[in-house]
């Protein structure tokens, strides 16, 4: 789709992008082809969450996290509730569950 001209940075009525869905199904293969196109990583949903802060919600595999981080998504952004990512990281600290191939 991409090579027919889709808006990578399209929103649904949530605010969320393809790339916000994508980082929160833990699909990496996805994650890094919309980065490559073009995806921006720091738009936020209606909640002001990027897709960094769904990487911390959902538990996001560290190649996601570092994918994004390479393609600059800003850690230090805050969503509406003034939730930086790594807040959210220790928020969500009792429930990690490491993937195998970490």
């Amino acid at each position: 789709m991409c090579e027919l001209g889709a808006n990578l940075d399209a929103r649904n009525d949530l605010g969320l992008t393809i790339l916000h869905m994508k980082v929160r199904d833990n699909n990496f293969e996805d994650v890094l082809a919309l980065l490559i196109r073009g995806a921006d990583p720091n738009l936020r949903n209606a909640s002001g969450a990027t897709p960094l802060h769904y990487a911390m919600t959902y538990n996001a595999s560290i190649h996601i996290i570092r994918a994004l981080l390479a393609f600059e998504a800003d850690p230090y952004v805050l969503n509406s509730n003034q939730h930086s990512c790594r807040h959210l990281l220790c928020c969500n600290a009792e429930s990690y569950v490491p993937s195998p191939d970490r």
